[in-house]
């Protein structure tokens, strides 16, 4: 018995619920012992979990060769004791191993510890924050946030500026191509500066003299650095390829899983004798059925696929109908393509047959969009036959080549019309209908069936009138400003004086060649070779120039000089260099040498011009005016011209030969001629003045 006062201990090994008995005196309160429960399982229990950290280092140590580097990490973060053991030196050769352990993982850098290097590779945290690491540099070693990648690294120019532009160090820390991994846009820094910091510093304590020793001492710097960045970069290379191929996360089982899925299913169903393209292989509602549910297993299969067959031939069939149809459309663009192709090739041969150019077949043929709304060419693409009767060919090629004729003859006649030329009626037989249209065409290519066009105020002749000045007001060379009444036709007078046949010379012809045409009545220093049709509107400048400048003088004498109304003078006589009624010749044609030779002297010209003083305020030699790098050069305008009617400001010798022509007297600059000067950027520095 136990008493109650003395507290006696109750023995744990006998598990029994004690009471007191009474004691006297028998009125005191009887109490009751406490019910003792011993613990289930004690920490020295070696039954328990708890115990596996006191077994010995070495059996430790030996179990360990066998992990990998991933688990002695996990291993080391377990508890407080495998934290101790595994982050000792004497574990060296363990995590040694785990790395030896681990198939395809580059070597550890020189520059970082086992621990280091599996913290490296393993931990998703940022090194400096507790948050998600999301920017890995593997150059610099580094994994972090955002916000700390954005506190530690800089760009280019802070770090010059915090070195102070010493260039060792700049090209010791730095490398051109950047090893760095991440989710999301990466930001432009890329430099980081504790390391850029902790270079910096070292160069700082290097001597600045110039003798033997300092050079040294920055040689072996340079050495040293520039060894660790080749092996920074190789290391970190390597550390680079071998996360971006071991990259793995938690859906990768699943969907491998789901992919193996749907390959049985894509095998199945070929055995059933779908064809491979009927399967869909992006389809949504496909992917869900074959990607999920049991595995296809040998034991399974029939069961399994019996019951996943009826949900996956509706997809199928549907597939099945929509490939039929996209083949079907497919064959009919391939055939209206062919067919097209050919029907094009067609209207060419029609529409060339009578059209010498192609600016011919253009001005008078029919579009092709018009060739293919024909009713034969509209069967003919429509037909759903695979191949099209020879008999529709020939039918359909008849057909076109009426179309083209009447289209061509119609276009013809509508020119003829413009021309005040009489139409003849078309021929019998295509050949005859193909003979006259060529003929027609020669016709219009003469120069005397050219068109004036009033709107561009320029000679043409067919087809160009009609591909090139649309919906413009035209009308004949013979109706045209510059055939006035009581002369004689320009384009005759031009022929005769050039020496050219208007029956075999072909106006229209030399819009295609180098001008070869110049103007007797311009002073060769200065004329300008032109075509044919440039020649009439030439002639047609100066007669339009030449009768509004002398309407001008003879009608309102003080508004055509109203400069000079103060002045007493008698208005300049205005002379018409350009009337083809006389009998001067009005143009030559040059030959090859004869061009090259005015062109050399119409060069020469152009260079003595430009030492003209007259024409140079600084005198001559043309040398730069002032200080702001600009030239500046003297150009004059003719007075004896009535307002507006002047040349443009041009130089002296050019605006005398004007006044000879114009105005025939001898040109006397000072009192015939206003200046003006002109500035233009120069391309050299002038000289200090």
């Amino acid at each position: 018995m136990v008493s109650t006062r003395s507290g006696g201990a109750i023995d744990s090994t006998n598990v029994k619920t004690v009471v007191n008995a009474p004691a006297s005196p028998p009125n005191k309160r009887q109490r009751k012992a406490k019910i003792v429960v011993p613990e289930v399982e004690e920490r020295g229990d070696p039954n328990s979990l708890h115990s596996f950290s006191n077994v010995p280092v070495e059996v430790f140590s030996e179990i360990c060769q066998y992990l990998a580097l991933l688990d002695i990490r996990n291993l080391a973060v377990t508890t407080r004791r495998f934290y101790q053991v595994l982050m000792s030196k004497d574990a060296k050769r363990i995590w040694q191993t785990a790395c030896q352990n681990t198939p395809g993982i580059p070597e550890c850098p020189p520059d970082m510890t086992e621990p280091q290097f599996a913290y490296f590779l393993y931990e998703i945290d940022c090194t400096k924050c507790n948050n998600r690491g999301t920017r890995i540099d593997f150059f610099y070693r580094t994994r972090l946030c955002g916000r700390c990648y954005n506190k530690w690294f800089e760009g280019s120019r802070e770090t010059k500026a915090a070195v102070e532009g010493a260039r060792p160090v700049i090209e010791a820390t730095t490398t051109e191509h950047r090893l760095v991994f991440g989710f999301g846009r990466l930001p432009k820094r890329r430099i980081y500066r504790p390391f850029v910091e902790a270079c910096y510093a070292e160069w700082c304590e290097l001597p600045d003299g110039d003798d033997e020793a300092s050079r040294v001492a920055r040689d072996g710097f340079v050495e040293k650095w520039t060894g660790r960045k080749a092996m920074k970069y190789k290391t970190g290379l390597e550390m680079q390829n071998w996360v971006m191929k071991s990259i793995d996360s938690p859906w990768t089982g699943e969907v491998n899983r789901r992919r193996v899925r749907v390959g049985e299913v894509r095998a199945r169903l070929l055995e059933a004798g779908w064809n491979v393209r009927d399967i869909p292989p992006v389809d949504p509602a496909f992917l869900a059925l074959a990607g999920k549910g049991p595995p296809l297993t040998p034991e399974g299969k029939a069961t399994v696929w019996q019951k996943l067959l009826p949900k996956l031939e509706p997809i199928v069939k549907a597939r099945h109908e929509q490939r039929l149809k996209d083949t079907l459309k497919r064959q009919e663009r391939f055939r209206w393509r062919q067919r097209s192709s050919r029907l094009r090739v067609l209207y060419g041969r029609l529409t060339y047959q009578a059209a010498p150019t192609d600016l011919h077949r253009k001005a008078i043929s029919p579009t092709v969009e018009d060739f293919l709304d024909l009713p034969g060419a509209k069967r003919i693409l429509g037909l759903t036959a695979q191949q099209v009767p020879q008999e529709m060919w020939v039918e359909v090629e008849e057909e076109a080549r009426q179309f083209v004729l009447t289209t061509q003859e119609e276009a013809l006649a509508q020119v003829l019309t413009v021309l005040k030329i009489d139409r003849e009626p078309p021929p019998e037989g295509n050949e005859a209908r193909y003979a006259k249209i060529r003929e027609t065409i020669v016709l219009l290519s003469r120069p005397t069936s050219g068109f004036w066009c009033q709107t561009c105020q320029r000679a043409s002749w067919f087809p160009i009138t009609s591909c090139y000045h649309p919906g413009h007001a035209i009308v004949p060379l013979v109706d045209s400003p510059s055939s006035p009444p009581g002369k004689p036709f320009l384009v005759t007078a031009l022929l005769a004086s050039a020496g050219l046949d208007g029956a075999t010379f072909d106006a229209s012809a030399e819009n295609h060649k180098p001008p070869r045409f110049i103007c007797s009545r311009c002073d060769e220093r200065v004329a300008e070779c032109k075509s044919f049709g440039d020649l009439l509107r030439h002639y047609h400048s100066a007669q339009v120039w030449y009768e509004r400048t002398t309407t001008l003088i003879n009608s309102n004498p003080k508004k055509a000089y109203r400069k000079r109304r103060n002045e007493s003078f008698e208005p300049p006589e205005i002379a018409n260099r350009h009337d083809w009624s006389t009998d001067e010749p009005l143009a030559r044609e040059l030959t090859p040498e004869q061009l090259h030779e005015l062109k050399k002297q119409q060069l020469a010209f152009e260079e003595e011009s430009k030492k003209d003083p007259n024409d140079d305020e600084l005198g001559e030699g043309g040398e730069a005016f002032s200080k702001d790098y600009t030239n500046r050069r003297l150009f004059r305008t003719c007075k004896l011209c009535p307002v507006g009617y002047s040349p443009e400001h041009t130089t002296s010798a050019r605006i005398k030969i004007h006044i000879q022509s114009h105005h025939n007297k001898e040109p006397d600059l000072e009192a015939d001629t206003n200046l003006h000067s002109k500035r233009w950027p120069c391309l050299i520095e002038p000289a200090v003045m």
